[in-house]
């Protein structure tokens, strides 16, 4: 199980990194109706301003896209 607390406090897990992101995206207000890889590029883009970061979030991977969240500080695994 791959665990991941979010700056809230809310736990995100999945089986895959796929299916957390898929948790992720179903537990957003903003995500629901989108397809994973809409959620993720707009997930990167609101991450990368409301954080001030001179660097792209990347999408290109779910492991890339895991790993910057991280850089960002926008969750931890736990």
């Amino acid at each position: 199980m791959i665990k991941y607390k979010d700056r809230n406090g809310e736990v995100i897990t999945g089986t895959s990194l796929q299916l957390l992101l898929e948790a992720l995206r179903d537990g957003s207000r903003f995500g629901a109706e989108q397809t994973l890889e809409e959620y993720l590029k707009e997930t990167a883009e609101r991450v990368r301003e409301y954080n001030g970061l001179e660097w792209e979030v990347r999408t290109d991977s779910y492991e890339n896209f895991v790993a910057d969240l991280e850089k960002a500080g926008y969750w931890q695994r736990i």
